[in-house]
């Protein structure tokens, strides 16, 4: 029996849904656990992330061409695991200024290691001790949903570079304008004859 390809757009609403069905699924709150270990003074919530766009002016090493040179001030406020409803100290685990490019470089890394941590725990699955279900769940709900931001931001960044593009073809159109045709006029000098060329003499 012939399989049939499922269309682009078809694939990508099927995605959509998947990721909305997980979002979805977010539980409303997770259980209170007592911890055991002497690690647990180092237990913290990051319970608010925050990046503002930093723009200054800058300038191409090669070329000196202008441009603005974009950065991200990032902060992660925190509370201790203990103080989880007070509110976030911001000076206390993160902020720092970060390069536009830099700071998507964290995003992606923090995905990786989400992955390999994911993959870790999968290893429980057939085990009688499992990890708590209710966190596993949310864990996996906020993964789904930094899917979706990310592709919003991937969108909206590659609306900018299209626009890129667009800067090249008009400059390519001006050349094309100015350029050219004074490379014809210059050809047809020289194609001139070479009486043409030549500054008649002041009779005597």
């Amino acid at each position: 029996m012939p399989t049939t390809k499922t269309p682009p757009h078809e694939r990508e609403s099927d995605n959509r849904n998947f990721i909305d069905d997980i979002i979805s699924d977010l539980p409303a709150e997770v259980p209170m656990a007592k911890v055991f270990g002497d690690f647990t003074d180092r237990i913290y919530i990051v319970n608010d992330t925050r990046m503002s766009l930093v723009l200054s002016p800058g300038r191409d090493a090669d070329n000196d061409k202008p441009f603005l040179l974009p950065h991200v001030e990032v902060r992660m406020g925190k509370t201790h695991q203990s103080e989880n409803e007070s509110e976030p100290d911001f000076s206390a685990l993160m902020t720092e200024i970060l390069s536009l490019e830099n700071a998507a470089f964290v995003v992606a890394s923090l995905s990786n290691n989400m992955k390999v941590v994911s993959g870790e725990l999968n290893r429980f699955r057939e085990q009688t001790l499992k990890p708590d279900e209710a966190r596993v769940r949310q864990a996996r709900a906020f993964l789904a949903s930094s899917v979706k931001e990310t592709l919003a931001a991937i969108a909206r960044l590659t609306t900018l570079i299209e626009t890129y593009e667009k800067d090249e073809d008009r400059s390519e159109l001006v050349e094309r304008k100015t350029v050219r045709p004074r490379k014809r006029v210059l050809k047809r000098i020289e194609e001139a004859p070479a009486a043409s060329k030549v500054r008649a003499k002041p009779k005597a």
